[in-house]
């Protein structure tokens, strides 16, 4: 999964890149218990969640072409 997201660096913008590699590391911590540790916030989860959708926008073929 870490060469996916550095070719995405790469062949995407560079900030989109940074944030999508930033939200996978978050998203696969905290998938994980800790019992020691607090839940995400909602505030956590939003930032994730629109990451994961300009992702997913930016991944679209472009209408038309």
């Amino acid at each position: 999964m870490r060469c996916q997201l550095v070719c995405l660096s790469l062949l995407r913008s560079q900030t989109l890149g940074d944030r999508v590699h930033q939200t996978w590391l978050a998203l696969s911590h905290a998938c994980h218990y800790h019992p020691y540790e607090l839940a995400p916030t909602a505030d956590e989860l939003e930032g994730w969640m629109e990451t994961v959708e300009a992702l997913l926008r930016e991944s679209r073929p472009a209408a038309g072409g």
